[in-house]
């Protein structure tokens, strides 16, 4: 069994979706609607290349959006009757917990990152991989299509924080966020159309984007849906900037929550805060803020243009 296989036999709550033709119904439809050709292509692909099912491969893929989608089904009356039926199929998989990081100081900007994710058996903490391409690479894991974490060389770099907000309109069926940093890492050469895409894109479902550039420039975009809130950097005591998300909102209202993501999110928010406003190391301050299973610590390194993973044991 090669290890897409055992990452999606591990995973549970894929059966009740891929297993149930109403749901697998369901899922088909919407990946139609929200996929684009080029990326249904490459997940297709990559269906025959680890010996998986195409439904399998499209569950697997976003494994952010549909537990999101299971959180949010019964609380979006007019939501597409695809995406209501995925949403409670999906009721068993559990939200991705993050803690990012950037700071610009003495002249140098850096970004890390925590994923903090359920990870049975450890497949996803011993497969991480880098994946690298001439303008671009992220943190990832085999099959993959869309993007967590991931850095435009020499530009910028950008992850997502899992969060769930109120507002933006009920009726939208946009974008995964996975595949739409994806989308900006492919086409955006530039931070700030980079930003202009992450802001005005219609998504599936709520999503922090924390996107810092390798001049200094940060910023977390807060979205719904349809609409965004955007935050900007604080001042550090020690000097320079430095800009924090974890799993809760702080420019738009927070809509239902994520449970122990939700409970642990300020404070994550506050030991990286008065990490960063201290001498300590920020490897260490990213480890103190470990949630869980803390998946893999991605520093992105902009000037050797790449990400350095640090992998910790369960």
């Amino acid at each position: 069994m090669n290890i897409v296989q055992q990452i999606i036999k591990a995973q549970e709550w894929i059966p009740d979706v891929t297993g149930n033709v109403i749901a697998s119904t369901a899922l088909k439809m919407l990946a139609n609607k929200v996929i684009s050709k080029k990326y249904l292509s490459e997940l297709k692909l990559n269906a025959q290349k680890y010996d998986v099912t195409y439904l399998d491969m499209l569950a697997y893929n976003l494994s952010y959006e549909l537990p999101m989608l299971a959180l949010m089904y019964d609380k979006v009356p007019t939501m597409m009757e695809a995406v209501k039926i995925l949403g409670r199929a999906s009721k068993d998989a559990t939200p991705c917990g993050c803690t990012t990081v950037g700071v610009h100081k003495d002249g140098k900007t850096v970004m890390w990152r925590n994923l903090d994710w359920d990870d049975p058996g450890g497949l996803f903490t011993n497969n991480s991989i880098l994946r690298d391409t001439p303008t671009a690479v992220d943190a990832t894991f085999p099959g993959a299509v869309g993007m967590l974490t991931a850095c435009r060389k020499g530009e910028y770099s950008v992850a997502i924080n899992a969060v769930l907000t109120e507002g933006g309109s009920d009726a939208i069926v946009g974008t995964p966020p996975t595949l739409l940093l994806r989308e900006v890492i492919d086409t955006c050469a530039t931070y700030d159309i980079a930003v202009e895409l992450l802001c005005k894109r219609e998504l599936l479902c709520p999503v922090m984007f924390t996107i810092v550039a390798a001049d200094g420039r940060m910023q977390v975009i807060e979205r719904t849906t349809s609409s965004y809130g955007v935050r900007g950097p604080e001042k550090l005591e020690a000097g320079g900037v430095g800009i924090i998300a974890t799993n809760n909102t702080r420019v738009l209202k927070n809509e239902g929550n994520l449970g122990e993501l939700s409970e642990t999110s300020d404070k994550r928010y506050e030991q990286v805060m008065d990490g960063i406003n201290s001498p300590t190391a920020l490897e260490n301050v990213m480890l103190d803020a470990q949630f869980g299973c803390t998946i893999h610590t991605v520093e992105v390194d902009f000037a050797a243009e790449t990400l350095v993973s640090l992998y910790y044991e369960q």
